[in-house]
């Protein structure tokens, strides 16, 4: 029987923030275990280091400029050679729930979280899921909520008599983006952990001698820095990392309390999925499934001076991508550059399905069985007006500005892992082998989108 897949999928995960790679006092000890009997890779970027891109990248598996969605105002169109319709035409009970955002802005996914046209058809059947949800995207709460359109997460709250408390908190957070005040919410209730439960329930619903796909798309560690009142606990009077070429202006007090709930944020995720696999082993499906853990981006967390994502630097454009499962071996940490895009090639290859001609996703099966170490010479990312190439060590970013011209940046990201060092006037033979993939890609030299 083909493996069953899972694919964890938090918000804005920076990927020097997971625990086996002990660079901060993150605690992941589920991710951990799956790492130690898996293949991790410390080099993977993403397609593009913004929400729907992103995801329709990974969905289309294709690159950016090919995606169809430039910016977050774009939705994906679900189509034959997508991800999960190639999957669920062979067989596979394909699943999802959280937070998706392959549907761009739209308004509201509905109560039943099924992205419902107005003729009723549902854009969620159309991607290729056979049964789930999408929740939404956490800032929906106080933009959308009033205005009637009601999520199913928040109408699960509603049920409970918390939905105008979860509305004022977040209101609450609007004029200060640095507040790190706890949530009122239960644990129960947070967003993540109800999105674990929902998985949970999926699981249970699959038709029997099925394989399964499932993605489950986090909340978190997204902000606004919201965290319950243990998990604020479990993470107090610890002391982060600095960031990297800091704004000296900001408080490392505030840094401090804002990375603490990111931090949090994690742990808590990494608990969650925790009870996900345990179901997993207590249905007996635990050996069967391979496992996969990534992210849409990053979170700059104030290297640089910068929050949030969009922009070319490592914290923004690099994410965890780890898998373990039947046919992985454990071996050292992975450091060739790869992509999360990567993720859509590797799992038909490993439920024995012909990845499509068309596609820029490059299976990294050979790698993760311990028959090659790498399947790309580079890794690409951009979005905008911008494209970056990485061979893992150096990385090119090329800028087109708003007046046509083109801006060219190298960076050594071994010596200067802040990447506040232009080196491409001294390595100009650099620059000109990585740029010939940026064209040989037809990566644009104009802007695409924001």
């Amino acid at each position: 029987m083909a493996p069953n897949i899972v694919l964890f999928f938090p918000d804005e995960y920076r990927w020097d923030w997971t625990g086996y790679l002990n660079r901060v006092p993150v605690r992941t000890p589920n991710l951990d275990a799956l790492a130690a009997r898996g293949t991790a890779f410390t080099s993977a970027i993403c397609p593009s280091p913004l929400c729907c891109p992103s995801r329709a990248a990974l969905a289309g598996g294709v690159e950016y400029p090919r995606c169809g969605v430039p910016h977050n105002n774009a939705s994906y169109i679900g189509t034959e050679d997508g991800l999960y319709r190639l999957l669920q035409a062979a067989g596979y009970h394909t699943m999802g729930c959280g937070k998706f955002h392959l549907g761009g802005m739209r308004h509201s996914c509905g109560r039943d979280g099924k992205q419902r046209r107005d003729d009723g058809t549902s854009w969620f059947d159309e991607w290729g899921f056979s049964d789930g949800l999408d929740s939404g995207w956490k800032k929906a709460v106080y933009s959308e909520y009033p205005k009637g359109n009601v999520g199913p997460y928040m109408a699960y709250l509603e049920e409970r008599g918390l939905a105008q408390v979860h509305v004022d908190d977040f209101a609450k957070r609007r004029p200060e983006r640095f507040q790190t005040h706890v949530t009122p919410l239960p644990d129960d209730a947070y967003v993540d952990n109800w999105i674990a439960r929902t998985a949970i329930g999926l699981v249970d619903s699959v038709p029997p001698d099925v394989p399964f796909f499932l993605q489950v798309n986090f909340c978190g560690p997204h902000q606004p820095w919201d965290v319950t009142q243990s998990m604020l606990s479990s993470c107090e009077g610890i002391e982060y990392p600095p960031p990297l070429a800091p704004d000296e202006t900001m408080s490392l007090t505030k840094i401090n309390e804002v990375r603490r709930n990111y931090a949090a944020m994690i742990e808590n995720i990494d608990r969650e999925i925790g009870r996900i696999i345990d179901h997993l082993k207590k249905n007996g499906v635990y050996e069967n499934t391979l496992f996969i853990v990534s992210s849409d981006h990053g979170e700059m967390l104030g290297d640089r001076g910068c929050w949030r994502k969009s922009v070319p630097w490592q914290a923004s454009v690099g994410v965890p991508l780890l898998f373990s499962g039947p046919g992985v071996q454990h071996q050292p940490l992975v450091t060739t550059p790869t992509e999360s895009l990567d993720i859509a090639a590797t799992c038909l290859d490993f439920a024995n399905i012909a990845a499509p001609g068309s596609w820029d996703s490059r299976s990294l099966r050979l790698v993760l069985e311990g028959r090659t170490d790498r399947v790309r010479e580079v890794a690409l990312s951009g979005l905008g007006p911008w494209s970056l190439v990485t061979d893992g060590r150096y990385k090119l970013i090329r800028t087109i500005e708003k007046d046509g011209n083109e801006l060219l940046e190298l960076y050594d990201l071994g010596e200067d892992p802040a990447e506040v060092i232009d080196v491409a006037d001294a390595r100009p033979e650099m620059v000109r082998r990585l740029i010939l993939h940026l064209d040989a890609h037809k990566w644009p030299r104009s802007g695409g989108g924001d």
